[in-house]
């Protein structure tokens, strides 16, 4: 499953991928111009921090534009 990034409300982005990465999801959509790469790298240490998941089991994409 994906959990993509694309209009999420600053404040929640970091919440919202660490607690999908918790339930299961293993895909994170994101891309600079979406101006929140701060609150989803937060998202994701929190995650990698919590031991639940492994950085080596999730994929991150991004686009170029």
């Amino acid at each position: 499953m994906v959990i993509g990034t694309w209009q999420s409300a600053p404040g929640e982005v970091s919440t919202a991928v660490a607690h999908a990465l918790s339930v299961g999801y293993r895909h994170i959509d994101c891309a600079y111009v979406y101006g929140n790469e701060d609150e989803v790298g937060r998202g994701l240490a929190e995650a990698f921090k919590s031991g639940k998941v492994k950085r080596e089991n999730v994929f991150i994409t991004t686009k170029l534009w």
